[in-house]
């Protein structure tokens, strides 16, 4: 009897068949790892955050998988799923705030000026400085 290294924690089982490791497979061996059975479980685990979220906020994957929609169906589904953003819109005299000008220098993304300019000539907003 000889011993081969067994890959069975990344070998994906298929459905009605007993999991065996590409060793054995190769070998026409049959696959007696002690642990087969603990490591094809291992497979289905999922991780304790993926959990909480899905608690939080229900399979949102499962349940878009399941039913194939357009775009703008898909949107709106989503966006009244959610549950309401705590982000409020951005406003023009957010930009003269203590707080931009601090956040700003903290964390430079984008130029000041360049952003707020943005900001206002999508909103057809004139402001003068």
């Amino acid at each position: 009897m000889r011993r081969v290294k067994c890959d069975l924690k990344d070998v994906n089982p298929r459905a009605g068949e007993t999991p065996m490791c590409t060793n054995c497979q190769e070998r026409g061996l049959k696959c007696v790892d002690e642990f087969a059975n603990v490591k094809a479980v291992k497979l289905l685990r999922r991780g304790r955050r993926l959990a909480q979220v899905e608690q939080v906020y229900g399979p949102a994957a499962q349940a878009r998988a399941d039913a194939p929609s357009t775009d703008a169906e898909g949107a709106a589904q989503a966006s009244s799923s959610r549950t309401p953003s705590c982000i409020p819109k951005l406003q023009p005299e957010f930009f003269g705030s203590p707080f931009y000008r601090r956040f700003h220098i903290q964390r430079p993304i984008v130029d000041p000026t360049e952003f707020s300019a943005r900001f206002y000539e999508k909103y057809d907003l004139h402001v003068a400085w």
